[in-house]
């Protein structure tokens, strides 16, 4: 009895000596997944942006990865034709922790050394669960540089993400402080939640709520401002009947341009029992339109 005992504690030991071995060959399961899933809801929207795994060097305790992300036609309006995105990924017991760095994107770190003084403004986290969802933090820290003569000054903010392996079920947290550029514009206090099932490519069940606590506009020719700005927006699916129903509001305390102010706004819409397919088709014409533009 005592020797069976020793051998099962010893297989206990064994097999978590070699967790984060096991842990890493499921996180480059799931990373090869989420390649083709991007890519597959990229197609299915008709654009050209697309993710490549350029490289994944897996060791016992570690493992490194590359992606490319292409931008298509979206190079035209960004002026970059593709990010590199490198993560270091630790082993644990778990699950995976990685950081992710923008460090082989040449435009990244000529803006931090020509813009910002050497200082990297993001961090980047990622936890892949080996039961559970993955968990991505974007951490903005806050820094300044300078435009046209003016200084900009960006405020800290946290963007955090949970979605399961499949990409089905995705909620996020927005919070930032906002911005400043000398007198001209503030912005402040802007937070966003969502919490959104994938249906299918353009219908996403769930719902959005977004605030921005205080906008400001000054210039010579036109004063704007927006105080406690907030709204919503929902989208219900109803499988057995195949109808959709959308819903939304916003509301502002005050609303200032120039000499006229308007007081405690609010506006509401609700649409309902549209039929899926027709509005995926409309979405899907619009989404091909605005792509092409």
């Amino acid at each position: 009895m005592k020797k069976i005992l020793v051998v099962i504690v010893l297989l206990l030991i064994v097999a978590g000596i070699c967790l984060p071995f096991v842990n890493g060959l499921v996180m480059e399961k799931i990373v090869t997944q989420l390649q083709d899933d991007l890519n597959t809801m990229y197609a299915d929207k008709g654009s050209d942006v697309s993710v490549e795994i350029v490289k994944f060097d897996r060791s016992f305790f570690s493992s490194e990865i590359e992606w490319k992300i292409k931008l298509g036609n979206l190079a035209a309006v960004y002026g970059i034709d593709e990010i590199l995105l490198v993560d270091h990924a630790k082993h644990g017991f778990t699950g995976v922790v990685s950081t992710t760095s923008l460090e082989k994107n040449p435009w990244f770190t000529d803006l931090i050394k020509t813009k910002l003084d050497g200082q990297n403004p993001v961090d980047i986290t990622t936890t892949y669960k080996l039961v559970g969802n993955i968990e991505s933090t974007i951490d903005i820290h806050p820094f300044s540089f300078q435009a046209e003569g003016e200084t900009v000054e960006i405020h800290p903010g946290r963007i955090t993400t949970r979605v399961d392996k499949r990409l089905v079920h995705i909620a996020s947290k927005v919070s930032w402080d906002g911005l400043a550029a000398a007198d001209k514009i503030r912005i402040k206090g802007l937070s966003l939640v969502s919490d959104l099932e994938r249906i299918s490519t353009y219908i996403w069940d769930g719902k959005i709520t977004y605030l921005l606590e205080n906008m400001e506009i000054h210039d010579q020719q036109e004063q704007l401002s927006l105080n406690n700005f907030k709204g919503e927006y929902s989208l219900d699916f109803d499988r057995e009947k195949n109808l959709l129903s959308l819903g939304g509001e916003m509301a502002a305390d005050t609303f200032t341009s120039g000499n006229e102010k308007i007081n405690d706004s609010f506006i509401r819409f609700d649409v309902n029992n549209l039929d899926a397919r027709g509005y995926e088709d409309v979405m899907e014409l619009y989404t091909r339109t605005v792509q092409s533009a």
